[in-house]
């Protein structure tokens, strides 16, 4: 059995264009809000928020999602830097998400639904602004 030449795997590695890596990106992030948001109300109430708490922790989250979404995403356009502000607001996402495992009252889960709305919520304008100031030929 002969193995492949490094030549060879080189030339048959499968390119992503800019179109392929915007769908894995855009599906990775729907999915992730798909498979979390059903279960948060439930996370919620095990760690012992009542219904009233959590609609209130639920909806600072959303509301917050309406200021800083659209602040945030001005920010990127007017620096010009997408991805990494866009790297920096996934990386908070994922550090903040860690705050839902506290064994903390309705306070700290108010502050941790906040602060993770605010990284959240310009998650998804900033990588549809990639894709509107990418050349027409990397599409």
């Amino acid at each position: 059995m002969r193995l492949p030449s490094r030549r060879s795997l080189v030339e048959a590695r499968i390119r992503l264009g800019s179109l392929d890596r915007f769908l894995l990106l855009y599906g990775t992030m729907f999915a992730a809000f798909g498979v979390a948001s059903p279960f948060l109300p439930a996370l919620l109430h095990a760690r012992g928020l009542g219904p009233s708490e959590i609609g209130a922790v639920l909806t600072a989250g959303t509301a917050i999602r309406l200021i800083t979404g659209p602040v945030i995403a001005r920010f990127a356009d007017r620096l010009g830097k997408h991805q990494q502000i866009l790297v920096v607001l996934l990386a908070m996402a994922a550090v903040i998400a860690f705050g839902y495992d506290l064994p903390a009252g309705f306070a700290i889960f108010l502050i941790v639904s906040v602060a993770h709305a605010s990284a959240l919520a310009p998650i998804v304008p900033i990588p549809t602004a990639l894709t509107n100031i990418l050349p027409s030929n990397n599409r």
